[in-house]
């Protein structure tokens, strides 16, 4: 490390003396004194190559030093300190300058400056950086003296500080402490001790956002609030994190000095979190199979290269846990309920690659209730026990579905790699990936539960949606049968038609089970056709017969018999709205068919009839080769519409572009030409 060395303990010394001194210019004392000093200065610049060796020093003098000022009794002297000055004499590890300096006899004040310039024509010229300061006040008596001044350095940079870091949001108080290496206008770094301070202290000042009270500075190891004040090298400055927050919460840290331009870094804690009942305190509680709780995980300001990873830690056929998945710019993943109960050991962690939370995991299994014993009954037989009744069993997938494009065709359903479509340019006409044939159902209407790698068609019955060929037996059926709309929300629960035209009621189905725990009443001549759900689990559903678009809350689903509580109706706007899909951000997309042509109408987003009726842009008729029908949104953004013979893409750039206006040329397409698409009706991209 390099430091800032003169005579004497690394200070400047100036001994006086009643003789004369060596060859430099003087200039004369601005103050009459019965009797005056001329003092010999020496001073000693480190070179860089045994500055980097030096032991630690009580002041700096920065290696570039090539120049500095002496100011006593209102007199300047510049003295050359570069290594052609003749003033100095150049050692190996060192170079040793003098000069002359008037020094009245009583009590003087000595500045000394340095610089990162040679003098020009005796002046420090106005490309010179400063690089130290000090000053003493000192009696100069008639017998030799020594004066002794400390240098404080000026700061130039802070080192390098890392932008971003997490730390894990568990609750645990943690310590974090800030490497600070600041260094000079040579980038030299700077060292000294506490009684030798900066000539610009460092403020460093710390800011909470989405909450407050969860950290603060501590310098020196006490607490200091939002603000400390570092001194010098000496001084330590770090973050108390308390553990807590909620999702969303991050801490900024600025860094400043005078002179020089602020620094400010971010930490964020990284979040586990679910809105099941099941999880609380990053612990979750399962109740067997068929238990599905939702996590999020989530980093303000993370970068976007950042990844995370789940480990499951002892958990065989105690929890399923599948890996994250970013989809609307949010990180999910599920576990589910295994067959094997458990009260502790089984743990998941979290990871973002420099922080893990560890959630805890149990999975209680209920015991089956005993057979009631027989009433004492002379018939030697007792009475048999009721037969159970059948529980269904989920087909829990530990890794999600490759990115595809799933497009129903008639009785057929195919897959297109997600990647290789977009990148096409323009039209990809390649045969499809998979293909299920399903001989005797329409496909129109399906959902993708992508989760548990399942595909659900209107009759209730749900296939393996990884299969290529003829569609195994099902491997769910839902009890309430239905035809038409059915929806899969992000965690798999099955929303789905149960009543005959106009289909006015809602069967919900918690994942795992063949039961609705939830039967929702639509407003009279309902038909929810298409379901889509924003981030928040509230349903938006497409109704044909009245030609409207609703938004209803979710009631759950074990809520019994309800009536829907739709809270925001677009009306008066569609000849016929089949296909609905919704982004990230809530914006609404419907599929306005109207016989030969048709439209897609988007929608600002809310959940309330506050939110205005009238499409803020349409994608025209004439961007499509057939009559649009269904639609949805992948997870960047763009937007795939059906239009019986080709799949057409509208990327996200083209509707932010767009709004207030319309669109009339997809940007990219599935082709029938290639694929024998000739009836492209429903669509989901996952």
């Amino acid at each position: 490390m390099r430091r800032f060395v003169l005579v004497a303990a690394s200070s400047l010394v100036l001994a006086a003396c009643g003789g004369g001194g060596t060859a430099a210019v003087v200039p004369p004392a601005t103050r009459a004194t019965p009797s005056a000093s001329r003092a010999t200065v020496a001073l000693l610049v480190p070179t860089p190559a045994t500055a980097a060796r030096r032991a630690r020093k009580a002041s700096f003098v920065s290696p570039a030093t090539q120049s500095a000022t002496i100011v006593v009794a209102g007199a300047s002297v510049v003295v050359d300190l570069s290594s052609n000055s003749t003033a100095c004499s150049n050692g190996s590890a060192a170079r040793v300058c003098t000069a002359v300096v008037a020094v009245p006899f009583g009590s003087d004040t000595f500045t000394v400056s340095t610089y990162d310039r040679a003098p020009v024509s005796g002046a420090i010229p106005s490309s010179a950086h400063l690089l130290g300061t000090g000053s003493v006040t000192q009696t100069i008596t008639n017998a030799s003296t020594s004066v002794s001044i400390a240098i404080d350095a000026v700061v130039n940079g802070f080192g390098t500080l890392t932008g971003f870091a997490s730390w894990p949001a568990d609750g645990t108080s943690r310590t974090y402490g800030f490497v600070l290496d600041p260094v000079d206008f040579d980038n030299a770094p700077i060292l000294n001790h506490a009684n030798d301070p900066f000539a610009n202290p460092i403020v460093v000042a710390l800011s909470e956002s989405g909450g407050t009270g969860h950290a603060q500075l501590v310098l020196d190891g006490i607490a200091s609030g939002a603000t400390a004040t570092v001194q010098s090298a000496a001084d330590s400055v770090a973050i108390v994190y308390d553990g807590g927050g909620r999702p969303g919460y991050s801490i900024a840290v600025t860094f400043a000095a005078t002179g020089v331009s602020p620094v400010t870094i971010t930490r964020s804690p990284l979040f586990v979190s679910s809105t099941s009942p099941a999880f609380a305190n990053n612990a979750i509680a399962l109740s067997g199979t068929g238990t599905i709780v939702p996590v999020t995980i989530s980093e303000a300001n993370a970068p976007g290269a950042t990844t995370y990873s789940v480990t499951p830690n002892n958990c065989t056929n105690i929890a399923g846990v599948s890996q994250p998945v970013l989809a609307g710019g949010v990180v999910t993943f599920n576990v589910a309920g295994g067959t094997v109960a458990s009260s502790g050991g089984c743990t998941i962690g979290v990871s973002d690659g420099s922080s893990v939370v560890t959630i805890a995991v149990t999975n209680a299994i209920a015991s089956p209730s005993p057979s009631p014993s027989p009433s004492p009954s002379p018939s030697p037989s007792p009475s048999p026990s009721p037969s159970p009744s059948p529980t269904a069993t989920p087909l829990v997938t530990p890794s999600p579905l490759p990115p595809s494009i799933y497009v129903s065709n008639g009785y057929v359903w195919n897959t297109f790699p997600l990647a290789a479509a977009q990148a096409a340019g323009g039209t990809y006409s390649a045969a499809p990936a998979t293909t299920i044939s399903f001989p005797n159902t329409y496909t129109s209407y399906f959902a993708i539960d992508s989760v548990h790698n399942i595909i659900w068609l209107s009759g209730g019955h749900a296939y393996p949606a990884s299969w290529n060929g003829s569609a195994p037996s099902p491997v769910m059926t839902l009890s309430g049968g239905g035809a038409g709309g059915i929806g899969v929300d992000t965690v798999g629960n099955v929303y789905q038609n149960i009543s005959a035209v106009p289909y006015t009621s809602i069967a919900i189905y918690a994942y795992g089970s063949t039961t609705p725990g939830t039967t929702v009443t639509l407003p009279i001549n309902q038909n929810a056709i298409s379901f889509a759900f924003d981030p928040s689990g509230n349903i938006y559903y497409s109704d044909d017969n009245s030609n409207t678009v609703n938004v209803m809350a979710n009631p759950g689903t074990n809520a019994g018999s309800v009536t829907g509580n739709v809270t925001r109706t677009i009306s008066g706007v569609f000849n016929r709205n089949w296909g609905l899909c919704v982004d990230s951000s809530g914006r609404i997309y419907v599929v306005d068919t109207n016989g030969p042509s048709g439209t897609v109408d988007i929608f600002a987003a809310g959940t309330t009839n506050a939110a205005s009726a009238t499409p803020i842009e349409t994608i025209a008729s004439s961007a499509f080769g057939g009559t649009p029908e269904f639609c949805d949104v992948d997870p960047s953004g763009n937007l795939w519409v059906t239009d019986l013979y080709d799949v057409q893409e509208f990327t996200a750039s083209q509707i932010a572009t767009n709004v207030g206006g319309s669109i009339t040329t997809a940007a990219n397409r599935i082709s029938g030409a290639g694929t024998t698409l000739s009836s492209a009706t429903g669509v989901y991209v996952r």
